[in-house]
C-alpha cells in the first residue's frame, strides 16, 4: 500500500479475503511493491529494500533495509539474490540477501534510456517489460550484458517468464508471447487482442490471468501461438 504500509490478508476464509495486519513502521508506509519466499517478505519502498520476517504473518519483523537514490518498483527474489527495479533514476540492480540483517549489492546496471515497468528472473537472465517491449540481460557480476531487446505492439507493462516463452501484458494490444528458448533471438509467436488493456498477468498451469480497466481476463494459453 502506497500510503498506509505492508497489509496481510488472509484469503483462505470460507467468509471471504480479510486483513490480519497492516505493517506501517518507517519506509513501509511508502510500499511500491512485495516479492514473498516462504517465510520473508521484500517490500520494495520510496528510497529501498526492506526484508521483513513474516513467519508471524500478524507480527512481521523487520530484519533488514537496502537505502536506494530511487524508488524501488519492482522486486523478485532468487535463493539468496533479490532483483530490484529502480525508477526515477531507470536502474537495475542485485542485492545479495543472504543475511537479511545486512543485504549486500552484487550488481548493476543502468537503464537510463529505458522506462523499465516490471521484471521476471529465470537464471542468468533478466527480463524486463520496458513500455516499448521487451528487454533481456545476462547477469554478470558485477554488472548485466545486454542480451536483446524486441519492440511489441503496444505499451508493455509486465512480464512473466514460464518454459521458455515470456509473457507480456501489452497495454492497449492485450497479452502477446514470445519464444525465448534463444534468449539471443526472441519473436512473437502469439497474441491476444480485447477491447482492454493490460497491467499486470500471471500463470497458472494453461491458464494466463490478466488484468485490465475493466477487470480480470482468463485466457487459455495450451498453444502459446493462440491464446
Amino acid at each position: 500500500d502506497a500510503v498506509d504500509g505492508l497489509r496481510v490478508i488472509r484469503h483462505d476464509s470460507p467468509l471471504g479475503p480479510y486483513e490480519v495486519t497492516l505493517f506501517d513502521q518507517g519506509e513501509l508506509q511508502s510500499s511500491k511493491c512485495v516479492d514473498v519466499v516462504g517465510t520473508m517478505a521484500y517490500v520494495g519502498t520510496a528510497n529501498g529494500l526492506s526484508l521483513l520476517d513474516i513467519s508471524t504473518p500478524a507480527s512481521p519483523i523487520q530484519l533488514g533495509f537496502y537505502g536506494t537514490s530511487g524508488t524501488v518498483s519492482d522486486v523478485h527474489t532468487i535463493g539468496d539474490q533479490a532483483f530490484t527495479l529502480r525508477c526515477c533514476d531507470w536502474a537495475l540492480e542485485c542485492l545479495g540477501v543472504a543475511n537479511p540483517s545486512s543485504p549486500l549489492w552484487d550488481a548493476g546496471h543502468s537503464l537510463a534510456s529505458t522506462s523499465p515497468k516490471a521484471l521476471a528472473i529465470q537464471l542468468p537472465y533478466v527480463y524486463i517489460a520496458d513500455g516499448a517491449g521487451l528487454r533481456i540481460l545476462e547477469l554478470w557480476e558485477p554488472d548485466f550484458l545486454p542480451v536483446s531487446q524486441v519492440e511489441t505492439a503496444g505499451d508493455a507493462h509486465e512480464v512473466i517468464v514460464s518454459n521458455r516463452r515470456a509473457y507480456v501484458a501489452d497495454g492497449e494490444r492485450g497479452l502477446a508471447v514470445f519464444d525465448v528458448n534463444d534468449p539471443a533471438m526472441p519473436f512473437e509467436i502469439g497474441r491476444f487482442d480485447v477491447p482492454d488493456e493490460a497491467f499486470t498477468v500471471v500463470r497458472s498451469g494453461n491458464y494466463a490471468y490478466y488484468a485490465g480497466w475493466n477487470g480480470v481476463w482468463a485466457l487459455d494459453i495450451h498453444d502459446a501461438s493462440a491464446p
